[in-house]
């Protein structure tokens, strides 16, 4: 009976989708196809050396990693929105995919930030971990800050990494924005001078694993809570100590008395999770208010007292004031 329950966990093992069994990287290669690739490095254009080092990556690529291509610069000059989303992120084919590579011709400007934000927004990386590699040989010739849009889509992200190649560059502006593009989103920065290196430098940012997901914030007291005398109208400095009873809510009604703390706002740690009753009391008025805090979670209570005053002016006669 043990042998054969073996076997069958054996088989059903088999059997798993491979994404029940090894998880991969979901990454978009940004190709640079801008007028300055035509630039030659011994005797080959950076155009062809890209080509092929390219070539060479894909051919080690991993069966489980998907891979897609975004290309910018190589349909028309002097556009800035000459950036074009070639293959749709997945599992890589490729023969079509180096199609679609040895098929570009260097023309256009420099899109790189903008680029790199369309192959993110591919990646679905507000959903899910995604990597950008941009492979670059100049400066940002459009509006964005390169900076400024990687700090933007590194808090929009779940798990956002761009890595950046500098291919034959010798713009120190160029150098930073790559640098900062991959430092602000977790990724590394690579400097290349020939095909070798082109090569190295891809191999490293394949290689190179995600930047984690941020932690989720801790907060720092489990129950907040503010309380105002009427709608939009805050208790005077005379009454702004009003106490907060907790006890705990059994069947609605009030349970075991928890504690008691005063002020207008409160912030504190609530031992042990679960429905609380909380009256909030000053010398004139007072209300309970239900709250429930969840295991881990944080209770926020907005209380109202409902009240206010009556100020009463009068004349004992015409020349006297009460």
């Amino acid at each position: 009976m043990a042998l054969a329950r073996i076997f069958f966990i054996l088989v059903f093992s088999l059997f798993l989708p491979l994404s029940a069994q090894a998880e991969g990287q979901r990454v978009i290669l940004v190709l640079d196809a801008s007028g300055s690739m035509w630039g030659q490095i011994e005797g080959l254009t950076k155009m062809d050396i890209a080509k092929d080092v390219v070539g060479k990556v894909v051919g080690k690529w991993k069966a489980e990693d998907e891979l897609g291509l975004v290309a910018y610069g190589h349909r028309e000059k002097g556009s800035c929105t000459d950036i074009q989303t070639l293959l749709e992120p997945g599992a890589l084919d490729a023969g079509q995919f180096m199609s679609a590579v040895n098929g570009l011709t260097p023309k256009g400007k420099t899109p790189m930030t903008q680029a790199v934000r369309q192959a993110a927004e591919a990646l679905k990386f507000t959903e899910k971990a995604a990597t950008v590699i941009l492979v670059s040989d100049g400066i940002e010739t459009c509006d964005p800050d390169p900076c400024a849009v990687a700090d933007e889509l590194e808090k929009m992200g779940i798990g956002l990494t761009v890595h950046t190649v500098g291919f034959g560059l010798d713009d120190k502006g160029a150098v930073a924005q790559l640098k900062c593009l991959a430092e602000k989103t977790g990724g590394i920065s690579i400097l290349a001078d020939n095909a070798g290196e082109l090569e190295s430098a891809l191999n490293k940012t394949v290689e190179a694993q995600p930047a984690p997901a941020p932690e989720p914030a801790v907060a720092e007291f489990n129950f907040t809570g503010h309380v105002v005398m009427a709608e939009g109208v805050e208790l005077p400095p005379k009454w702004d100590q009003p106490g907060w009873t907790f006890k705990a809510s059994v069947d609605g009604q009030e349970g075991e008395y928890i504690r008691t703390e005063y002020g207008t706002d409160v912030k504190i740690n609530v031992e042990k999770p679960g429905a609380m009753l909380i009256t909030i009391a000053t010398d004139f008025a007072s209300v309970t208010v239900p709250a429930t805090l969840e295991p881990g979670g944080v209770a926020d209570v907005k209380a109202n007292l409902n009240a206010g005053f009556v100020k009463l002016k009068g004349m004992l006669d015409a020349s006297t004031q009460m």
